[in-house]
């Protein structure tokens, strides 16, 4: 069972077309602070426009539970050629954003992704899984993905 980081920061830094040009995916990365955990994480959700919830898109471990491990992460954010605009959040629980963006996708492109506190109300709801989460045990999550 993979445990949450409890204390992690995180910066969300570009979003690009992914090498099979599929997905939109967000770089950034994650630092692990004290307290620690063996194999803690941090989890990537995306929040699209007028949807009730964020889906969680990606966990990624920290390699050692030394504070100062730095994870660096990418996540995929929309399906390419979906226009629109996203938010995308780092969290270190269900319910704990540590750092968040806006992607603007213009045509297929990401325009534009900046910084947004991590209570924007485009951002400040819940989240659903499609995979596992940490502490969920195993599933369907595909940590090498991006």
């Amino acid at each position: 069972m993979m445990p949450w980081a409890p204390c992690a920061t995180a910066q969300l830094l570009e979003t690009e077309v992914d090498t099979r040009g599929t997905w939109l995916v967000t770089f950034g990365a994650a630092v692990q602070c004290a307290p620690t955990v063996a194999d803690g994480a941090v989890a990537i959700a995306g929040y699209p426009v007028g949807q009730p919830n964020g889906v969680l898109r990606g966990i990624r471990a920290f390699a050692t539970a030394d504070p100062g491990t730095t994870r660096s992460f990418g996540a995929p954010t929309a399906l390419l050629g979906t226009a629109g605009d996203y938010g995308v959040c780092v969290l270190n629980s269900t319910t704990d954003r540590i750092a968040c963006a806006w992607v603007t996708v213009v045509a297929g492109r990401p325009t534009w992704t900046a910084p947004i506190p991590v209570t924007d109300p485009r951002v400040d709801k819940g989240v659903r899984s499609t995979g596992s989460v940490p502490g969920d045990g195993p599933g369907g999550n595909c940590g090498t993905c991006f």
